[in-house]
């Protein structure tokens, strides 16, 4: 009988797989209370649930998700969180980040009160003066026009 020894199988080494929910999550800078992966995936930080995505109408490509009365491009979160080149990495179009910036400096510049940023948490402005409202017209206005307030008036008489 032939008595041949065979040399025992090597040991498979140790590979980290890491499959899309095992990305860990990062904090969101300009959205306190969601973090998002590299994956683009977008999650509320104290529930753990994911974000809706939405689609933008017009290319099939760019994402939307809205948190908090915010509404983001999914691309633009990635770059801003990861640095350069995050977003192509997670298969999404690198996004024009000075066109971004002119955006938001330009809705800055106009008086654009986010929802989250409002005092009275409405987008809503006075037809009149401009400020944030949640009626169609702030109180003083309202004086000014009818001579009194909305608040001042009685359903029914």
């Amino acid at each position: 009988m032939n008595t041949m020894e065979y040399a025992p199988d090597p040991e498979p080494e140790e590979v980290q797989y890491r499959w899309p929910g095992d990305e860990p999550y990062v904090p969101i800078g300009r959205m306190p209370g969601y973090e998002i992966n590299r994956y683009g995936q977008v999650r509320n930080a104290r529930t753990k649930r994911p974000v809706k995505e939405r689609q933008h109408p017009a290319s099939f490509n760019i994402i939307y998700v809205a948190c908090a009365g915010v509404s983001s491009q999914v691309n633009v979160l990635l770059e801003e969180t990861f640095g350069p080149g995050a977003a192509q990495a997670a298969g999404l179009p690198p996004p024009d980040m000075d066109k971004v910036s002119k955006s938001r400096a330009r809705a800055q510049q106009n008086g654009y009160v986010s929802r989250r940023e409002s005092a009275t948490g409405s987008r809503r402005h006075c037809a009149t003066c401009k400020k944030p409202t949640t009626d169609y017209r702030c109180p003083a206005c309202w004086i000014k026009v009818r001579g009194y307030a909305a608040a001042d008036t009685a359903y029914g008489e």
